[in-house]
């Protein structure tokens, strides 16, 4: 008979084995998942290779059997075609992403072209091996294709060379700008560093053009004040009486700047206060 395990008495203790229990499976659940991805991904990036081998099968057997090559030149034929059928794929790839992911000065990539060139393949590679079964009497102008797969790959090779100018063109204009933006602001710290002669004469310059500027707002902010103070004179020598409020109502300007005023010209022995208001001294 089988014994029941017994369980703990502490609910604590039970909780935190179940919590052990519950994370290693968890673990063991993440250590399936990442095994499960790492595969997935080996298969993902192997998988393609083999993708062309049966369509080179073909194409090989084709040329072995109803243009009567040897069999290594049938395999090398089937090696080829498939090779160039693969980079002219990719290269269509790199040429849309470009064109994507160009700046708007950048002329786009012939990506046309490099479609054109897929077609060429996908027509050579059915005929070879379909076509070719059907209507066998087509093996005499079967090799006229071959010509035109050279041609595929010289374009090929071009635009993959332009594809690659085109990118390291993109990097040297950025590493040039690169540059130019640390020569600049290098040029700018040693001009606040060190001044250069040019630079000291336009500072003193301006230096001195501030200063005059300066001296003719402070003069023509002295010559008004001044004729202020004179206006106020006159109209307490006429009106010794008048109220603070009248006389800033005259000046339009404020009761606390009528009270500087009259501060002023007590301070310079210009006037005198009395009971009967302000008295000018003559």
């Amino acid at each position: 008979m089988t014994a029941i395990p017994r369980l703990p008495a502490n609910p604590a203790i039970l909780i935190c084995a179940i919590d052990r229990s519950l994370y290693k499976v968890k673990m063991d659940r993440c250590k399936i998942d990442n095994f499960e991805n790492n595969v997935i991904d080996l298969v993902a990036k192997i998988a393609p290779w083999f993708a062309p081998i049966p369509t080179a099968f073909l194409v090989g057997r084709a040329t072995v059997e109803h243009l009567e090559w040897p069999v290594a030149i049938g395999i090398l034929a089937g090696a080829v075609i498939e090779s160039l059928g693969l980079v002219t794929c990719a290269t269509a790839l790199d040429l849309y992403q470009f064109n994507q992911n160009r700046r708007k000065n950048d002329p786009p990539a012939p990506f046309g072209l490099a479609v054109f060139l897929i077609l060429i393949y996908f027509v050579v590679a059915v005929f070879l091996t379909i076509v070719l079964d059907i209507q066998p009497a087509w093996s005499l102008v079967a090799p006229a294709i071959f010509p035109l797969l050279s041609l595929v790959g010289v374009t090929e090779i071009a635009l993959r060379k332009n594809y690659q100018d085109r990118i390291q063109k993109i990097a040297n204009e950025k590493a040039d700008r690169r540059a130019e933006r640390q020569a600049s602001s290098s040029n700018r710290r040693q001009d606040l560093q060190v001044p250069g002669q040019a630079s000291l004469s336009d500072m003193l310059s301006k230096n001195g053009q501030l200063d005059m500027n300066l001296n003719k707002l402070q003069a023509g902010r002295k010559a008004k004040l001044d004729s202020r103070l004179d206006r106020l004179l006159d109209i307490y020598h006429t009106n010794p009486s008048l109220g603070i409020s009248d006389v800033a109502r005259l000046l339009n300007v404020s009761r606390q700047t009528i009270y500087s005023y009259l501060e002023q010209l007590e301070k310079a022995g210009k006037i005198r206060r009395t009971d009967q208001g302000i008295e000018v001294i003559e």
